[in-house]
């Protein structure tokens, strides 16, 4: 079962083609800045993965920007915290020394991004591994007392000190003394590279959606959510960029706090000046989960659909995944199981009684209903806000 299709191929081949074997140290700044901000998510939801090496990483395209995505959870599992795991699992070259000694919490997957820190920007394994005809209990030997260096000379002559401290940081026996992938964002070597990257505000366009989506009705807001699961990278390339301008602490949700410091921000820059009020009720008006207390990014995603290139296709695809049982046809009960049904618990009875009162519901939709449901909801959001911009020019006149 393919779930999304990363044709851009994994990070050990790529590593491979790169100029004499290795990333430069911004190119890899770039990669473990996504790497940290995956395993930092994946801890947040108590999920240890404990196989994280090059070939676990796929880009989704061939491009120089293509985004990294973690793959192979067959190891992974779920923990508590101050869990102790005792399984030997994992691969030779990015294997933690607590690993080996059978005693490990969460902190290896932070040991992997270490060795791979070393290996993307030398273009060779710290402690060995990548090799068949190597002796294993050589490189166990070195596993275990973090037995490593940055030789020869002219393999880490372009890497900045700053960068060599991040892995040293990392690679130390002792778990207890290793920093978790939240510290690891806060490294010098991480802010430093952050801060070179292009620092303008959210794009007008997308503040305009999100500012309109606080208009969409409760069922029409689910609904985008379902076409937002359709969309392939491609058609989410460019949200990608803004979604991570809003993503401050790069733990793969948004805050209020953090969505405030943003636009309001952008209001200093020419940008249209948001009050607090309206920040709120644009957070708010994302949370399509109510039991959520931050956005995640099809949230985001859900908000921002008129920023995408949707098309026919994603339009069958969400009406299928409703419509599971091939009826012909979706009804409320398909939305509100699709979405989740245990967080709208408390409001069916509300978007119930919005389906029975709209005219664009009936109890039964079919696909062509759908769609047209879809293109009425789009420009009756035009007309709302070419309405509410009459209304907005029609106050300043009369101040004038």
């Amino acid at each position: 079962m393919v779930q999304e299709l990363c044709n851009g191929g994994d990070l050990f081949d790529r590593l491979d083609q790169q100029p004499e074997e290795h990333y430069s140290e911004a190119q890899c700044a770039r990669i473990i800045k996504q790497m940290l901000s995956a395993v930092r998510y994946i801890h947040s939801k108590s999920i240890i993965h404990r196989d994280l090496k090059l070939e676990n990483f796929l880009f989704h395209g061939h491009g120089p920007d293509a985004e990294l995505k973690m793959i192979d959870f067959g190891l992974s599992k779920h923990f508590k915290s101050g869990e102790w795991h005792h399984e030997p699992v994992g691969t030779r070259y990015t294997v933690a020394p607590e690993v080996l000694k059978k005693t490990y919490d969460e902190k290896a997957d932070v040991w992997a991004v270490g060795v791979i820190t070393y290996l993307l920007l030398s273009g060779v394994a710290p402690f060995g591994g990548c090799s068949e005809d190597e002796n294993v209990q050589d490189i166990r030997r070195r596993i275990l007392n973090a037995d490593y260096t940055f030789e020869p000379h002219e393999y880490w002559s372009h890497v900045s000190d700053s960068a060599k401290d991040f892995i040293a940081k990392i690679l130390v026996v002792d778990p207890a003394l290793r920093p978790t992938a939240e510290e690891c964002q806060g490294h010098p070597w991480m802010k430093e590279w952050e801060n070179r990257e292009d620092k303008r505000g959210l794009s007008l366009e997308v503040q305009h959606a999100l500012r309109k989506f606080r208009g969409k009705s409760e069922i029409a807001k689910l609904m985008c959510e379902v076409i937002g699961f359709t969309l392939l990278p491609d058609q989410i390339t460019k949200l990608r960029k803004e979604f991570e301008k809003l993503d401050v602490e790069h733990n793969g949700e948004i805050s209020l706090d953090n969505l405030k410091k943003v636009l309001i921000a952008n209001a200093e820059k020419g940008s249209y000046a948001y009050t607090e009020d309206e920040v709120e009720d644009i957070f708010n008006s994302m949370r399509l989960h109510k039991t959520c207390t931050t956005i995640h990014w099809h949230h985001f995603l859900a908000a921002n659909l008129s920023e995408c290139p949707v098309d026919e296709r994603n339009h069958r695809l969400a009406f299928d995944r409703l419509d599971k049982d091939q009826k012909g046809f979706v009804t409320l009960e398909d939305l509100v199981q699709l979405t989740g049904a245990e967080s709208l618990n408390r409001r069916v009875s509300s978007l119930r009684q919005e389906w029975v009162q709209s005219p664009h519901y009936s109890k039964r939709i079919s696909y062509k209903d759908f769609e047209h449901i879809m293109s009425a909801t789009s420009e009756a959001e035009e007309d709302l806000e070419d309405s509410k911009s009459e209304a907005e020019e029609d106050l300043e006149d009369s101040k004038c």
